[in-house]
């Protein structure tokens, strides 16, 4: 009795102790905050010990230039440090801190002296006191302030008229080149814009803010950003968020056991199945989020038509729906495509280059000239997720066009405001101004052919908006100085122009050409792709003047170590395989067709070597080319399949020798797959052809024996076996031909309609004809008339 009283005991106690448990933030951070003893007396408003102090999720201890030296040397200890208003003025901190590398998240805020901030040597940016006091700090302009955690999680931070109301700032911090900090809020100063409240990028760690904004405790938006910019330093972007249902098993199990195995999560409460919403913080900013079996929204009714929940958006930002059992089982739910995947790549890149590095201007203190070449690859980008250029006539944009139409179809388009993607149009200024420049009064661009196509593709793609009238002017150079020119530029100004007679004339005139008796390299047999597809030629061109055998192909040996010519090359082959039918005789056939090997040389020189792949950004040559480049050709050649491999190539659960077979039997079955329909294709052409053939050839059989039969045969049979007429025999004999054409595949057109008339007789034929005549049936019951004269009144 006594151990049953005792069991009983304890386990009130550890549900009492679990319920306490509950209301204890997981973790609790660890805070080390470092104040000046005069600001704290001179400026109490802005004395943070006493917020953090109450908040249950911190365990703070503070520290002042007098201890300084213990809070360095104790700072990992901490799971984040914060340097408080004008706490780093001396020299003597400043040099502590430049000198004691701090190995966990740093807050830093307000100092009114820019040089304060000169110890963040690891990630640099430039502080520069305003002209005079900002009040109005707001997020960039062009960005969605729903994105910023800072302004999103763990609290939402207030904005009015898209503002942040009480903010003042003395000083700016511009963030170095290379540094890789994101620009939270900003102001004003005079007609420049200067960030005033940055941080480190997701994926830095340890993360680091810095606020050269007053936030006021005593204010609770400011307040909540404060703690805001504390969780962030501490903990940076959350990984996984475990929702915890109250009917379900408990959360903070699993909470724990992802803490344990390094992952960021938190525990978000959700009352009932009903109130969850993907589009609200922290689900929305974090990648995986774990669910209850029984609450997957992707199974509610009318799914994906019907969203309450908003997870389809979501889940095409490339997250993911995890849930739990029954049991030990997980399932995962994932909703972006391939195509997607890129495009979201791709735009990261995007917006951690300044525009002014690819089409010119002064950017970070620096001047750019600019580069024609990556302005055309990354005005092509852009013109493709906006959905416009269809007739610029430029390599590989039809073919990517077609990949988003059929995400389109399937409701998983790409949304290029979502991914924060201005429209090609955006740009049509700066870039004019980079074409004039380098145009000058001349008509061509430095005497370079492919500059100048260059140009004139980015006119294109802009709508004529860049060169107006001057276009004119490069089209009548490029046409003059076709003959003079290497055959790879004269098949690119075929292209361009669209002409095709002009091609005819160009690869009609190539067999005199010395370059044919050269091994075919990628760049040329690209070439003639993109210009046979752009001028609309088909595969009964005559191509004797290129000789494209395998064998005398350097094709292999180009595409290992050049990434560029790699995604060119595959957009050549996709471009003229859309166009083109599989091909039986040779050249066309290569040409349509190359070896397999051939391309999946490019993919792997891509895999390897692609910006994008590998996560790289930045703007050194030859990246912005490159980067553009590569996900154009990865969308179009991604829709060979719709199933996301993005998923498994960035997990890390699956060993390499399992990819490298599943990517190899998946090529297998894709490589089958296209035979069995060429086959397919092939037979039922075969069929449409031969059915009416076949169908004539037995109908002139069946009419020879029907006159045989009564001209010759009929008069020596008895008059007891009631020989049928001609008519019936003829009727039975062609009934049982259709039948047999129809067995085999062999389709007749006009069989259905005939066989009723055949089978009806004499009298089917005589209806069929009446009713020609007279139109169809109409009603003659009695009733009818009375009806109609009952009708008339109520149409009046």
């Amino acid at each position: 009795m006594l151990t049953k009283v005792r069991t009983d005991f304890m386990t009130r106690l550890d549900a009492a102790e679990g319920h306490a448990l509950r209301h204890v933030p997981f973790p609790k951070y660890s805070v080390g905050l470092l104040q000046n003893e005069s600001e704290m007396v001179q400026a109490p408003a802005y004395d943070l010990f006493p917020s953090l102090e109450r908040d249950a999720r911190w365990d703070v201890e503070l520290y002042t230039e007098r201890t300084m030296r213990a809070f360095i040397d104790s700072a990992e200890r901490f799971d984040c440090i914060v340097i408080g208003y004008n706490a780093a003025r001396s020299s003597e901190i400043k040099e502590a801190l430049r000198t004691s590398p701090i190995p966990v998240g740093v807050l830093v805020l307000h100092h009114i002296d820019p040089d304060a901030f000169s110890f963040l040597q690891d990630e640099p940016l430039t502080a520069e006191r305003l002209s005079a006091p900002a009040a109005k700090a707001r997020p960039p302009p062009g960005s969605d302030p729903h994105e910023e955690i800072l302004l999103n999680w763990p609290q939402p931070v207030t904005l009015r008229d898209g503002f942040v109301d009480e903010s003042t700032a003395h000083v700016g911090v511009t963030p170095a080149r290379e540094s890789r900090w994101e620009t939270v809020l900003e102001v004003r100063d005079g007609q420049r814009r200067v960030p005033v409240l940055v941080r480190t990028h997701s994926e830095r760690w340890p993360p680091r803010a810095v606020s050269a904004v007053l936030l006021a405790p005593r204010h609770p938006h400011l307040l909540a950003l404060l703690g805001n910019l504390v969780t962030w330093c501490a903990a940076g972007r959350p990984s996984a968020v475990v929702v915890e249902a109250p009917s379900e098993p408990s959360a903070e199990v699993i909470h724990r056991k992802l803490r344990l195995q390094g992952v960021k999560a938190v525990i978000e409460p959700v009352a009932e199945p009903a109130k969850l919403d993907f589009e609200t913080w922290p689900l929305w900013g974090t990648r995986d989020v774990l669910l209850p079996g029984s609450w997957d929204p992707t199974k509610a009714p009318g799914w994906p038509h019907k969203d309450p929940h908003h997870a389809k958006p979501w889940l095409r930002r490339g997250h993911r729906i995890i849930l739990l059992g029954p049991g030990d089982s997980l399932t995962v739910r994932h909703g972006e495509s391939d195509a997607h995947w890129v495009a979201r790549r791709w735009a990261t890149w995007f917006k951690s280059v300044p525009t002014e590095t690819w089409h010119g201007g002064r950017a970070l203190g620096e001047d750019h000239a600019g580069s024609i070449v990556a302005t055309r690859s990354i005005l092509r980008m852009l013109a493709l997720l906006h959905r416009v250029g269809r007739e610029a006539r430029v390599p590989g944009l039809e073919t990517a066009l077609i990949v988003l139409d059929q995400l389109d179809a399937r409701g998983t388009g790409i949304d290029p405001a979502g991914l924060g993607l201005p429209p090609p149009q955006d740009f049509a200024e700066p870039v004019a101004d980079l074409l004039l420049r380098r145009l000058g009064r001349a008509d061509n661009i430095d005497d370079t052919v492919s500059t100048t196509i260059a140009a004139l593709d980015i006119d294109a793609l802009l709508g004529g908006g860049a060169l107006a009238d001057r276009a004119e002017n490069l089209k009548e150079w490029l046409v003059r100085e076709l003959d003079h020119r290497a055959l790879e530029d004269r098949l690119e100004i075929a292209r361009r122009l669209g002409d095709a007679d002009l091609l005819s004339r160009v690869i009609e005139r190539a067999a005199s050409d010395s370059r044919v008796d050269e091994p075919v390299s990628a760049v040329l047999v690209t070439a003639l792709r993109s210009a046979i597809v752009s001028c609309g030629l088909g595969p009964e061109i005559p191509l004797s003047p290129f000789s494209l055998e395998p064998e005398r192909a350097v094709v292999d040996r180009e595409l290992r170590m050049r990434p560029i010519l790699a995604a060119v090359y595959l957009l050549g082959v996709l471009d003229l395989q859309r166009v083109w039918t599989p091909q039986a005789e040779e050249p066309a056939r290569t040409l349509r067709d190359p070896p397999a090997d051939r391309v999946d040389r490019a993919i792997v020189t891509l895999g390897r070597h692609g910006p994008l792949g590998r996560g790289q950004s930045g703007w050194a040559t030859p990246i912005p080319e490159l980067a553009s480049t590569e996900a154009l050709a990865l969308i179009a050649y991604f829709a060979r399949h719709p199933v996301p491999t993005h998923v498994v190539s960035e997990g890390d659960a699956i060993p390499p020798q399992v990819l490298g077979a599943l990517l190899r039997e998946a090529e297998n079955v894709r490589r089958e797959n296209e035979d069995l329909d060429h086959r397919l294709a092939q037979r039922t052409e075969a069929a449409r052809r031969g059915g009416p053939v076949l169908a004539i050839a037995g109908e002139i059989l069946i009419v020879a024996f029907v006159v045989v039969f009564g001209l010759v045969l009929a008069p020596h049979l008895d008059a007891t076996w009631e020989v049928p007429s001609a008519f019936v025999l003829w009727t039975l004999l062609t009934l049982g031909l259709l039948a047999l054409l129809a067995r085999y595949q062999l389709p007749v057109r006009g069989a259905r309609k005939m066989a009723p008339l055949l089978a009806g007789g004499w009298e089917a034929v005589r209806s069929t004809l009446a009713q020609a005549v007279t139109g169809p049936p109409t009603d003659e019951s009695p009733g009818a008339e009375d009806e109609d004269e009952a009708s008339r009144p109520a149409r009046r």
